[in-house]
């Protein structure tokens, strides 16, 4: 069976294709089209198979003809359970760690500089020229400044492989972020993933 989705708007229903799912992202090529403007929230439902079926509530995020590009705002539980789906983005980002141990001491002349590689919702890898103690936990900096995001983001990171090639590099999950740092971080995954997604169409 192939997927599908309905959209409720206006007292009538719409049924299209799913064209696309990644993260927090789906796109939808409907049957006919529909006037709903970038931003409204609409009511879906999703069906992958006769055994697989939900309802979410969708934010518009882009429209073109029959195609909607729909935002799914996440729920706790589905942060924990399905970052692992999240897309990963090549940057270029400067950072800065410490050990926990040195953040609780207020230590602050324990910090590393480090270039940010990659960077997903759930882990990211980061190059340095300095052997990291990887049993140890760290505060991860990350400046996204140079973002529209902007700010810089602050999560609690473990280091899970270590590969030495001319620098370090590092491969790390994240264990520990507030709710500021999460929207931060969600926000600019979700331009990346959309710049890219327009891109290629």
């Amino acid at each position: 069976m192939e997927s599908f989705v309905q959209i409720k708007w206006d007292q009538k229903k719409y049924e299209g294709k799913l064209t696309y799912e990644e993260g927090d992202l789906v796109e939808v090529d409907l049957a006919e089209s529909v006037d709903i403007g970038v931003g409204k929230p609409v009511d879906c439902l999703l069906a992958r198979n006769y055994e697989e079926i939900y309802n979410f509530n969708g934010v518009v995020l882009a429209r073109n003809d029959t195609r909607l590009l729909l935002f799914i705002p996440p729920t706790e539980s589905d942060y924990r359970l399905q970052r692992r789906r999240y897309p990963r983005f090549d940057t270029k980002a400067k950072g800065w760690v410490t050990s926990c141990e040195a953040f609780h001491s207020k230590d602050l002349f324990d910090q590393q500089s480090v270039e940010i590689i990659n960077l997903s919702l759930g882990g990211l890898a980061f190059r340095c020229n300095k052997e990291l103690n990887s049993k140890h936990q760290f505060k991860l900096y990350i400046d996204l400044s140079y973002n529209q995001s902007g700010g810089t983001l602050c999560a609690d990171v473990e280091i899970i492989h270590t590969r030495k090639a001319n620098d370090y590099l590092y491969g790390c999950k994240v264990t520990g972020i507030t709710s500021r740092n999460l929207y931060m971080l969600r926000r600019y995954l979700l331009q990346r993933q959309l710049e890219m997604l327009l891109e290629s169409k």
